[in-house]
């Protein structure tokens, strides 16, 4: 079975990072590892800290699952990274995916979270290492508007997702960039109550993900993750509505419930 492989964090409130990575491949139909880099402490009022876990320790995670996959020779894989804390975790993961180039790798630049009290996912030292030695070898890199900001950072990047997701806008306009080359754009009308829901960035690069590890082409697995969640969410709005609901949570597989 095609295979996600996230590095990101851990939200306990599941609606980003890792358990949303998962939700979303699950849903999809691929198999998931997920390997918490950082433990966050996250609550109503947003994110309140953050806790890397030792690089050897999620290194050694990495070497195991990629081993395993390489010897079983059960199908195709992707890695997709999140929130990567700092500097040395950075450069250790884009060391053991540079000696694996035929794996597609989705580099979600998350830095700080939507509801921040101050805590950082990604510090400065990170941000360089990142733009220096991870956004050369990722098949793509997926940052929302805000960080893409005048896209200076990004111009050693092979293939770039700006996500609109921020923009007040009635139609959701995600810019997808190669070679430093304007190629499309991906246009979803703009669900109302979308905005309520957190973690859809994270979603929609693992989406992307576990397209490729299907074997997709890039340019497909944008589309089709675009379209996915698109009707992924449209699904939890009608829930919402059809039941008169506050709030929907999500099963394992990807599969919304009423929440009351």
């Amino acid at each position: 079975m095609p295979l996600v492989i996230s590095i990101a964090g851990s939200d306990p409130g599941r609606g980003a990072g890792l358990q949303m990575d998962e939700r979303a491949c699950r849903r999809l139909g691929v198999d998931f590892v997920g390997i918490c880099a950082l433990d966050t402490v996250q609550d109503d009022g947003g994110l309140q800290s953050v806790h890397p876990v030792e690089v050897d320790e999620i290194v050694a995670q990495l070497h195991g699952v990629l081993n395993e996959r390489s010897a079983a020779v059960a199908g195709s894989v992707a890695v997709k990274t999140g929130a990567l804390g700092n500097a040395n975790l950075v450069n250790a993961i884009a060391d053991v995916l540079s000696k694996h180039s035929t794996i597609p790798v989705v580099v979600d630049p998350v830095r700080v979270a939507s509801r921040s009290t101050g805590a950082e996912l990604l510090s400065q030292d990170g941000w360089h290492a990142m733009q220096n030695n991870l956004f050369p070898i990722a098949t793509l890199v997926t940052p929302n508007t805000h960080e893409y900001g005048d896209g200076l950072s990004y111009s050693n990047c092979n293939a770039v997702l700006i996500k609109g997701g921020h923009a007040a806008a009635d139609v959701v306009e995600d810019e997808f960039w190669q070679a430093g080359k304007f190629v499309f754009k991906t246009k979803q009308k703009r669900l109302a109550g979308g905005t309520e829901l957190h973690g859809t960035g994270c979603a929609l690069s693992a989406s992307i993900a576990a397209h490729l590890a299907q074997s997709y082409d890039l340019i497909s697995s944008v589309k089709s993750a675009s379209d996915f969640i698109h009707r992924w969410i449209g699904e939890a709005l009608q829930l919402k509505q059809d039941c008169n609901l506050e709030t929907v949570d999500l099963l394992a597989d990807g599969k919304w419930r009423p929440l009351s």
